[in-house]
């Protein structure tokens, strides 16, 4: 902010306002070609390592130019006006991506928001600086403080960089070469960024040409202009610092990233048509003060959120390409519209850029939307490539016993009651495991008197699996009758919890049904394996829907009960031998809650299922930046009142459980390995 307001009143006192769209041409040239030079840096050298001695040069060369003042004056000028459209977007920038490869996605929304807090207030206390002095100094004498400004800031972001601050990359990831048009052109979500970027620059240069014009109308030039400035800007700050430290957490998390970049263009707009209708210093100002206000507010702490899915190879190849590049195509583009309009609108200059200013606001406005579309899938990308690196696989396979095609056309008719049907009611119903066993595995089907004895082998545990193979051959047929057993309260809990993993055979609207209602009973065993067979029938027919209604109402039943019966929740039933989990992966269910689970079950009925699941396991990882991914990711796609309900068990880290009894190792170890002896 000082920098702004010594550079505007340094130069418009040794030049005419007239003189500045070419002078802004030159600039925005000047930074991108910075910009692609700096993109290279990141990329080779990281930006812990770049980001300091940026820094450090800009002291060096606020000092240079500081010196030739006295003795050029109108070269100082406009080297100060290079200077600052080249170094102060660029290092924005650079800081930028330290920050995001430092912190991880969740953790960020709380960090941005502070740091955009502490950058408004330090808008604050530089304006108040120059306005203070600049009744007392001369221009010139404000750059050796802005030269100790930017040592203060290469001492912090050096401190940063030696910190143990987790996520700073030291060394480049790859000596492969990024090409960042390459990147932008693989990757819509970035281009939709870059054309915001560029738009609200244009928007950005035209209002900076019509407030530095209607000032220098106004106010004599040299201490007259700079007090001007700094006050305005004095006041920006402030506000901008108010604004974002009482609402600024509030606006990410109740208002969302689109909704928080879009109040930008919007209040363009509407300041706009008020500078319109009654046009004049005050108007400008006020239009000029709101684009700034939310822009060092709101918007950057959103704009800066949507990098944090990007890979870090990726980010720094692109973002100060997008930050600074795109930025300065749309300052030279208002230049040149300014232009146009000093040499062919006469006295109407003021009226068409206010115009051309309101155009580019309302198409920014249409564009801050698919934005938010692009943020999730940028999130679920993140979140699976991180959960790669950190060796989480998207998926754990259920184990479960042979499958059997069972299209319904192609199942085979069910026996009537004749004396084979006889002799299998008599093994089914036998004492005699191997006869009982026998009846199950015959290659006929079962008949239809022998289904209910089936179904209640189903809680023994030496028949359970082949009487599951068994009843799945004939499940299209029999499937009213699973349903009657899985809904009735009154049946053997094992028979019941067995039943979906039978009814998951078939993928129909029926069945579908069926598991719903499953899926609301008392029991959470039976709950859980109705939602797991939900997720194995809406995966073989994705056609399959479930009602949304329907999920968030079994969503908010399961939030809604009291934390200790989230925690008594009974684990994965161990007489079901052939689903007992890898022990990689039981050891992890030792760690966590079966509801939590089973919540996250239910939601990927509606959302993407391989992103919850990675999200689901990352909460429960040693790695903190796949942990914050995952936070960020729910936060982003979950509904507000299933969000809200669900935090508590999300947002705390869980302590681990006492370590198992060495019996209980033992015996995993036996089950893994029978043939070695412990």
């Amino acid at each position: 902010m000082a920098g702004k307001a010594t550079r505007d009143a340094l130069y418009l006192s040794s030049f005419s306002a007239t003189t500045l769209p070419p002078m802004m041409g030159v600039s925005a040239v000047a930074s991108l070609v910075a910009a692609l030079w700096l993109s290279r840096m990141l990329t080779r050298y990281t930006p812990a390592r770049v980001v300091p001695l940026g820094f450090g040069v800009g002291s060096v060369v606020l000092l240079v130019i500081w010196g030739a003042s006295f003795l050029a004056p109108r070269l100082s000028a406009v080297a100060l006006y290079l200077y600052t459209g080249v170094f102060s977007g660029a290092m924005i920038a650079a800081f930028w991506a330290l920050i995001n490869e430092t912190f991880d996605p969740h953790t960020s929304r709380r960090v941005v928001t502070a740091i955009t807090s502490g950058g408004a207030l330090g808008g604050l206390v530089g304006g108040l600086a120059v306005w203070r002095l600049s009744s007392i100094v001369a221009v010139p004498t404000m750059l050796p403080g802005l030269a100790a400004a930017n040592a203060l800031c290469m001492w912090g972001t050096w401190k940063l960089k030696g910190s143990d601050a987790k996520g700073i990359a030291v060394e480049a990831l790859t000596d492969e070469p990024v090409f960042p048009f390459r990147v932008l052109r693989e990757a819509p979500y970035l281009r939709n960024l870059a054309a915001i970027v560029a738009l609200g620059a244009v928007t950005q240069g035209l209002l900076d040409y019509l407030f530095s014009a209607a000032a220098a109308k106004t106010f004599a030039k040299g201490p007259a202009l700079l007090s001007f400035f700094s006050l305005f800007w004095v006041a920006v700050g402030a506000l901008s610092f108010v604004r974002q430290a009482i609402f600024g957490r509030l606006a990410l998390r109740k208002l969302g990233l689109a909704f928080s970049m879009a109040l930008l263009p919007a209040t363009v707009v509407l300041t706009g048509a008020v500078a319109l209708a009654v046009p004049g210093l005050a108007s400008t100002s006020a239009l000029r003060g709101g684009e700034a206000l939310n822009r060092n507010s709101f918007f950057r702490a959103a704009y800066e959120m949507l990098y944090t899915p990007v890979s870090e190879r990726k980010k720094r190849a692109i973002k100060t390409v997008i930050d600074v590049g795109f930025d300065r195509l749309g300052t030279m583009t208002a230049a040149g519209l300014a232009w146009l309009a000093v040499c062919f609108a006469g006295p109407r200059t003021a009226t068409v850029l206010l115009a051309l200013t309101m155009v580019c606001a309302l198409v920014t406005l249409a564009r801050s939307r698919p934005i938010h579309l692009g943020y999730v899938p940028a999130l679920e990308e993140s979140l699976r490539r991180r959960g790669e690196e950190s060796g989480l696989p998207a998926t754990t396979p259920r184990p479960r016993p042979p499958s059997v095609a069972v299209a319904p056309q192609a199942v085979m008719p069910l026996e009537a009651h004749d004396q084979l049907s006889t002799q299998e009611l008599s093994d089914l119903a036998s004492t005699d495991v191997d006869r009982a066993r026998r009846a199950l595995s015959a290659e006929k089907p079962l008949a239809r008197t022998s289904v209910a004895f089936a179904i209640l082998r189903l809680a023994d545990k030496p028949l359970h699996d082949v009487a599951v193979l068994a009843l799945r051959r004939v499940a299209p047929l029999i499937t009213g009758q699973l349903a009657d057993v899985l809904c009735d309260p009154h049946a053997d809990p094992a028979v019941r919890r067995s039943i979906p993993r039978v009814l998951s055979e078939c993928s129909t609207p029926q069945v579908a049904d069926a598991l719903l209602r499953g899926a609301e009973d008392g029991r959470f065993d039976v709950r859980y394996e109705c939602v797991r067979a939900l997720l194995e029938i809406t995966k073989k027919n994705p056609a399959l829907a479930i009602p949304h209604d329907r999920l968030i109402a079994l969503v908010r039943a399961e939030v809604s009960l009291d934390r200790d019966v989230w925690k008594s929740q009974p684990g994965q039933p161990l007489e079901d031998g052939a689903d007992r989990p890898a022990l990689i992966e039981r050891l992890q269910r030792d760690r966590i809650d079966r509801s939590l689970e089973h919540v996250f079950h239910l939601l990927a009925l509606n959302l993407d299922r391989e992103s919850l699941v990675i999200a689901f396991k990352a909460l429960h990882s040693g790695d903190e930046r796949l942990r914050g991914t995952a936070l960020e990711y729910l936060d982003t796609v979950l509904p507000d009142e299933i969000r809200d309900a669900v935090w508590p068990y999300l947002g705390e880290e869980r302590p681990m459980r006492r370590a198992r009894d060495v019996s209980e190792i033992l015996a995993d170890l036996q089950h893994l390995a029978p043939g070695v002896r412990p």
